[in-house]
């Protein structure tokens, strides 16, 4: 009885996540959904999921991953602020037949191919603008621009920097992020 009385009171307890977010592309989706914790005011982590249509490139499903450090916050005013440079990294894995943790043997020479088709590991960057909300079910509303990378694209260009441009490697994302 305990238990579920805790569980009926979000802010009694650690197990409920402390923002959702909602995201447009960004290398995690065309749209994506993702929930998370904040590590004392300076640092996020965050599981997504996002989904891309057929009319988009896909079917694709997506699982992310991500951590956020927040260097910098600049107060505008009690309830306005700006968060211009959060770094970090993530992780994302891709759901379907064509993607491989471990490339087929019977189809693919050993070493072939060096990286895994169905995981992508990412450093970001993200700038925030937040606004403190009264008299709402969200303590605040933020939203952001996200600029990513990944472990192929950035091998891919430099091994290749005469042919591709560096901002053919770099992929963005917008999002809001609510806090409960």
């Amino acid at each position: 009885m305990v238990l579920w009385a805790n569980l009926c009171y979000a802010q009694d307890s650690d197990l409920y996540p402390d923002f959702i977010t909602i995201q447009y592309a960004g290398s995690i989706g065309y749209k994506s959904l993702g929930v998370g914790y904040e590590i004392k005011d300076r640092a996020r982590v965050s599981a997504h999921y996002g989904f891309v249509p057929a009319s988009r490139g896909g079917i694709l499903h997506i699982v992310t991953g991500k951590y956020l450090f927040t260097p910098i916050t600049i107060e505008q005013s009690s309830r306005f602020y700006i968060q211009p440079l959060n770094v970090g990294a993530m992780i994302s894995y891709h759901f379907g037949e064509n993607f491989y943790t471990r490339w087929p043997s019977d189809r693919y020479p050993k070493g072939y191919y060096w990286w895994p088709s169905a995981l992508r590991l990412h450093l970001l960057l993200e700038s925030a603008v937040t606004y403190q909300l009264t008299d709402s079910f969200f303590k605040s509303v933020s939203g952001y621009i996200e600029f990513n990378t990944n472990d192929l694209y950035v091998v891919s260009y430099v091994l290749n920097v005469r042919s591709i441009n560096f901002f053919d490697i770099v992929k963005s994302g917008v999002g809001v992020r609510l806090r409960f």
